[in-house]
Formats: structure tokens, C-alpha cells, sequence
């Protein structure tokens, strides 16, 4: 069985879809997941398909209601603003909808092998920084700043002599000398 499907896309005049066996025939109102190019979308069953179908025809994937979402009035109130507004379907459709009754998918990725590689250099960036914010409520910015500031002394402290002084020894406007150094100053 062939139905026609408003989906909530601009300029998208109603669209044929297949009902395939062993999915309950949806009934005029219904929403149904249906693919739309790479994605999947909501579409509302407007009734059966009139003419013949088209050479390519794709599947419902899934039926999500089985009464009808939309009354019947509505969607004819819908199509004929459709019609004398010269608006697509899906659109008019849409204006009729609560928020929210659109599902749309959402794009997924996955990680390449060579990627997966260097997430683990990353993982060990990121753990300094983790273990900071699981101590306390502090702003990501500070524990950032912090991360990268021991990221530097770890990347740069063995190339230092051991006579050189440490980011612990001299505070915000203070001098960079050793702390005997210091003594010896004040």
C-alpha cells in the first residue's frame, strides 16, 4: 500500500511512500518516521497515494501513532492553506502541530582508528584537568589555565638545572629568585 506523507520541509510538495509488510497501515493523521534523503524525519500520513506511484519509493520506517495525532479537519484546513497560500504541505502542517511533535534524527559520528590513537595522548591531557574539577566547584577556566601551566612544567623540567626556581617559589608579584635568594633580599 502507497501513502502520501507531508514532511516539515520547505517547498516539499506531499511525498509517496511504501508501506512495507508487516507495519500496520497508518491511518490519515498518523505520524510516521520515513526517510528523507540522508536523514529521517516526522511525516503525517495525509492519506492514501493518488496516482501512480512514483519508480522510486522508499519504506516507512516506523509508525508512531496509531490514532490519529492530527483530526481530520485540521489537516484539511492545513491543505487548502497550503494550497491558496502556496506553501508546502509539511509547512501548513507544521503551523497546526504543538511544539515538539517533529522528530527529526540526529547526525552521529564515530571515531577513525587514527583517531582513536590520539585520543589517548588526549585522555592523559585531560585527566590533571578532571581530577581538579571533581574536587571542587571552580571555575573550567581555572582548572584549564592550571592543566596547562603542569602540562609545561612536565614538558620543560627536565631540560632545567636543578638550581633553577620553581613556579611554586615565587608568587604574583614577587621576584623570580630560589627561595635563599629571597631570604637574602628582604
Amino acid at each position: 500500500m502507497f501513502i502520501s506523507v507531508a514532511a516539515p520541509v520547505p517547498a516539499l510538495p506531499l511525498l509517496t511512500y511504501r508501506v512495507p509488510p508487516g507495519l500496520s497501515t497508518p491511518v490519515r493523521g498518523a505520524r510516521v518516521l520515513v526517510p528523507l534523503g540522508r536523514r529521517t524525519v516526522t511525516g503525517l500520513v495525509v492519506g492514501p497515494a493518488e496516482g501512480p506511484p512514483p519508480d522510486v519509493v522508499r519504506d516507512i520506517e516506523r509508525v508512531l501513532d496509531e490514532a490519529p495525532f492530527v483530526p481530520d479537519d485540521v489537516i484539511d484546513l492545513a491543505l487548502w492553506i497550503a494550497e491558496y497560500y502556496l506553501a508546502s504541505p509539511g509547512d501548513a502542517l507544521g503551523a497546526a502541530l504543538p511544539p515538539f511533535a517533529w522528530i527529526e534524527s540526529e547526525p552521529q559520528f564515530e571515531l577513525t582508528e587514527s583517531a582513536r590513537a590520539g585520543t589517548a595522548d588526549l585522555a592523559q591531557m585531560l585527566d590533571p584537568l578532571l581530577a581538579r574539577l571533581a574536587r571542587g566547584h571552580r571555575p573550567v577556566s581555572t582548572g584549564v589555565r592550571e592543566a596547562r601551566k603542569e602540562a609545561a612544567r612536565a614538558d620543560y623540567a627536565p631540560s632545567l638545572p636543578p638550581s633553577a626556581p620553581s613556579a611554586a617559589a615565587s608568587g604574583p608579584g614577587t621576584p623570580h629568585h630560589a627561595p635563599e635568594d629571597r631570604a637574602a633580599c628582604a
